[in-house]
């Protein structure tokens, strides 16, 4: 996102299908090791066996190094013969190859320390190798060196977390008492792989999702065009984001109610689905107001995060019950949810994106998560939960008839996007979809219950106002 500032879309573009590419090469030769090692660590650790944590722990640095390096070489060869697919070439693929050889592996380390709880590990490593990628990332843009100087920056980053990683490994298996180099037991191997295949699949069928469509516009469209959709993708994921975070927060309150857990996940998807509701209308009918903070040359992404918006009005709903099974151990609802959405919008960007472009691949992610809809609800009859989606449908009638209304009288973005939202708020009090007994809730899940009483003290006569009783 930064480096828009500083180069044109395609630039970006370029970049764009260099990391698609690499983490899409990444996750599927991961094989959920990562995820795997974490149980037989977390379970060793608690029970004070060192030899355990370094079996598993080297197992799993062996065998991805074993599955990795000959898809590093294969990339490489590609780079050096100068093969070419789908657009991407010599620089592409050398590209490829080395953030590739730079990231298969700290994900083994970092687990390592999740296992164990001690993320701080994590925290620093992450927040170093992001601030020097904006360090060096800047310097290099500033001084002209466009996109070598956002792979640099992108080299230097995996360098900065696998240093640290390495380093503080070293200094745990010193204070543990175990060896990091210890031989490789296939037992292991079978029981990570085990362990981590329930994850690795719907995030393999997500990245896929994900990095098929900017390959495909950069293969078949350019640079420029996958520039334009790799921006607009990355706005409406801060939005998709939202009501995942928000669910999180809100199920432990929710849960805790004497309703039920299927009751609460309800609640946190139609609450979620109330906060987010606005926004995204408000974007869809005013998507230029974000490129605003961007040249010029960014303004075309607007019609592609407007489309992408759309999915917004969805994500809570199909996000929400997919994490709520999960955490039951639904895995295979949950894959399947997951694999009807890909293969609809694998499909979708074959039809899509040649004739349209970046819009066409907008277009093809948002059909993959409606096509969603029907796989949650067959998966939650059969395992006896009810998804109220009249209610849900209801949540989105007010945010709908304001940005409609905004729409009729041509309203100004600084004018509608205030009205879509205040009328909203109104609308959703007025008639109860929201009532008392949820905003507080909704508070409970970022305050503690003597801020929200506080808050509710000072702020008595606004509610009055927003209930009217």
């Amino acid at each position: 996102m930064l480096a828009s500032l500083f180069v044109p879309p395609a630039v970006v573009g370029s970049v764009s299908a260099i990391l698609s590419f690499e983490s899409l090469v990444v996750n599927v030769f991961s094989l959920g090791v990562p995820i795997g090692m974490r149980r037989f660590i977390g379970a060793s650790w608690g029970r004070h066996e060192p030899d355990k944590i370094a079996r598993y722990f080297s197992t799993s640095i062996a065998f991805t190094a074993a599955i990795n390096i000959p898809a590093f070489i294969v990339i490489l060869a590609a780079s050096i013969l100068d093969i070419s697919v789908l657009n991407l070439g010599h620089l592409e693929f050398f590209s490829i190859a080395i953030l590739m050889a730079l990231d298969f592996w700290p994900s083994i380390f970092a687990s390592l320390f999740i296992a164990i709880l001690k993320t701080r590990v994590t925290t620093v490593s992450n927040t170093m190798s992001s601030v020097i990628k904006i360090l060096v990332g800047v310097t290099l843009l500033q001084m002209g060196f466009g996109l070598a100087g956002i792979i640099i920056s992108m080299i230097a980053a995996s360098l900065t977390r696998g240093i640290i990683l390495v380093l503080s490994t070293k200094k745990l298996s010193r204070e543990v008492g175990f060896s990091l180099y210890r031989s490789v037991n296939i037992r292991s191997v079978n029981e990570i792989l085990r362990a981590g295949v329930a994850s690795w699949i719907p995030n393999t069928l997500m990245v896929l999702g994900q990095a098929f469509g900017v390959l495909l516009i950069y293969g078949y469209v350019g640079g420029e065009q996958t520039g334009l959709y790799y921006i607009a993708f990355a706005l409406s994921a801060v939005a998709y984001n939202l009501p995942n975070s928000i669910q999180s927060l809100m199920f432990p309150v929710l849960s805790g109610m004497g309703d039920g857990r299927k009751e609460a996940i309800n609640d946190a998807i139609r609450l979620s689905l109330a906060a987010v509701a606005p926004i995204a209308l408000a974007m869809i009918i005013y998507p230029q107001v974000p490129f605003l903070l961007l040249p010029p040359s960014y303004a075309d992404a607007a019609g592609c995060f407007s489309i992408l918006m759309i999915g917004l009005l969805v994500v809570p709903v199909v996000g929400g019950y997919s994490s709520y099974i999960y955490a039951f151990g639904r895995y295979l609802h949950v894959t399947l949810i997951d694999t009807v959405s890909t293969l609809v919008r694998l499909f979708s960007y074959f039809l899509l994106v040649l004739p349209f472009g970046a819009l066409g691949a907008a277009s093809a992610y948002v059909l993959g998560i409606g096509a969603s809809i029907l796989p949650a609800i067959i998966s939650a009859h059969y395992l006896g939960f009810s998804l109220e989606v009249r209610r849900y449908a209801k949540t989105l009638l007010p945010p709908s008839m304001s940005a409609a209304l905004a729409i009729l009288l041509n309203m100004p973005w600084t004018i509608g996007i205030i009205f879509l939202v205040v009328t909203s708020v109104f609308a959703y009090t007025r008639t109860k979809v929201i009532t008392r007994s949820d905003l507080r809730q909704m508070a409970l899940a970022f305050l503690s219950p003597e801020s929200v009483d506080r808050i509710h003290t000072h702020a008595k006569r606004i509610v009055t106002v927003l209930f009217g009783d």
